[in-house]
């Protein structure tokens, strides 16, 4: 038995979208997972789990699955054989400060819309990409990660009230929980083909449809200055710009376009949404200093 305290609660170590963990200081060494963490009158108030250790050793660094999350787990296992969580069917990320200050929000929270998946309690909600969701049952939501949590904490069949942002508008919808599903992501390839200027981005660009293998929508990048601002925000060639500021392009020009009335309107960014290998994304690219 060793001894410690809670130093933290609700830790996120990336072992899953809806795991928070107690973190403790107790010495728990590898092998050691599966355990209690007991209070001090002898209470279960966590299952240890995982421990941060360079060595293998313990560092002072344990993380134990609260208490309330493992009753809550095998009441369902026991009663039904699987964990049912709330379904959306948005792919959310967190909103950076660029990504606030392009879109005129006040603060950095919430979580961005990047897709409303087809079919699903979002689309029929009337969710689309860009909307910004900052509440949950009238409850602050924080970031992507904290939507992701408190929905699947939800029943498919439940009703949920969001609020979100639409074009600086506050807007709220009533969505009924579907049953959580496996979702596949399409991915882009990158290509060559015909370069126009990105607006002093530091990115060369043209039509997705005219670039071997980037689909029919959109804008692709071709070419990455490797010192330029998109190079910075993790832009490659083969990345597909779908929309600037809110607006879907399908043009070099249309870019360009956008750019310049971000800029007139004396916004720092703009914000893009980008197809990557990996899934769409909102990037908020910074204007160059003069």
């Amino acid at each position: 038995m060793t001894a410690g305290i809670i130093s933290a609660e609700g830790r996120d170590i990336g072992d899953g979208p809806y795991d928070r963990f107690l973190q403790v200081d107790a010495p728990i060494n590898r092998g050691n997972s599966g355990g209690p963490t007991f209070n001090t009158q002898g209470q279960v108030v966590g299952v240890n789990t995982a421990i941060f250790s360079p060595s293998g050793g313990s560092v002072g660094i344990g993380f134990a699955i609260p208490s309330t999350t493992a009753d809550s787990v095998i009441g369902a296992l026991e009663h039904g054989g699987v964990v049912p969580r709330g379904y959306l069917g948005v792919n959310i990320q967190p909103v950076t400060s660029e990504i606030a200050e392009s879109m005129g929000l006040r603060s950095a929270k919430g979580a961005i819309v990047v897709e409303a998946m087809p079919g699903t309690p979002a689309v029929e909600a009337g969710l689309k990409s860009g909307d910004v969701i900052t509440a949950l049952n009238g409850k602050a939501v924080e970031d992507a990660a904290d939507l992701t949590l408190r929905t699947g904490s939800f029943k498919p069949g439940d009703k949920v009230d969001l609020t979100y942002m639409r074009d600086g508008a506050e807007k709220t919808a009533q969505v009924t929980l579907a049953e959580q599903k496996n979702e596949t992501v399409a991915k882009a390839d990158g290509a060559q083909s015909q370069k126009d200027h990105g607006a002093a981005l530091g990115i060369q660009i043209a039509p997705a449809k005219e670039v071997a293998g980037a689909g029919d929508k959109g804008v692709a990048i071709v070419g990455v200055d490797p010192n330029g601002a998109a190079a910075a925000e993790g832009l490659t060639a083969g990345d597909v710009i779908l929309d600037v500021a809110g607006k879907p392009v399908s043009t070099p020009q249309d870019v360009k376009s956008q750019i310049t009335n971000a800029k007139s309107q004396g916004k720092k960014a703009v914000l893009m949404r980008i197809q990557t290998a990996d899934g769409d994304r909102y990037v908020a690219v910074p204007f160059p200093k003069a």
